[in-house]
């Protein structure tokens, strides 16, 4: 039986480790995303856990402060939580986040593992409809906006170019390629505009309230 925190135990979790509140709010944009996409293609007829996409998409940044340049402006007590991962764990956040969460929730950890920009051109890219699903919303969220594949590659390319030193040009090409792939079969099969996302979610999000 597979192992799920709910949303309360995630938040708990990220509190534990002291997650940024901005960290936090950006997860909870991609979890919203994440889960309207697998309710759509549940509805059209796939098989996928929202359980898990939602607590994957609520946690997928919780090791992001790993890959923090400067901690002068932090708190000390974060700041001792953030080192103290660093020095047991090795490597960017998305590598430490599965190490952090493998041995209690060990498929959240698996999407966690393969929710970063690169990945999708390595051994670990994402294959279930799960871990496209939270890859993909996590490529929707700048910061805290909702923004289109195009406005995101923008916005993080100079980003990547530092996190990624080692990649050449024709990688980030191909890796751009290879995602918005995924927003095609996604979107092809959910029948809707991945350019309307943004307002479906907003309607989705009102009529639920209603």
């Amino acid at each position: 039986m597979i192992n799920i925190p709910d949303n309360h135990e995630c938040y708990k979790l990220l509190n534990k480790y002291h997650v940024p509140k901005n960290i936090i709010r950006h997860s909870e944009q991609v979890q919203k995303i994440a889960v309207y996409l697998a309710l759509r293609l549940n509805k059209a007829g796939e098989h996928v856990d929202v359980k898990l996409v939602s607590a994957a998409a609520l946690l997928h940044d919780i090791a992001r402060p790993v890959d923090f340049k400067n901690y002068d402006i932090f708190n000390s007590e974060d700041v001792k939580v953030w080192k103290d991962i660093k020095r047991k764990y090795s490597g960017k956040h998305d590598i430490v986040g599965y190490n952090l969460l493998k041995d209690t929730y060990p498929e959240v950890a698996k999407i966690i593992k393969c929710h970063a920009y690169m990945v999708l051109t390595t051994k670990d890219a994402p294959m279930t409809w799960e871990e496209k699903i939270v890859n993909y919303a996590d490529k929707r969220v700048a910061h805290e906006r909702i923004v289109t594949l195009k406005e995101r590659f923008s916005e993080g390319k100079l980003r990547w170019k530092k996190e990624y030193p080692e990649k050449e040009e024709t990688d980030t090409i191909l890796t751009d390629r290879i995602h918005r792939k995924t927003e095609k079969e996604i979107f092809d099969k959910v029948q809707q505009n991945p350019e309307k996302l943004k307002d479906d979610i907003i309607k989705y999000t009102s009529e639920k309230h209603d």
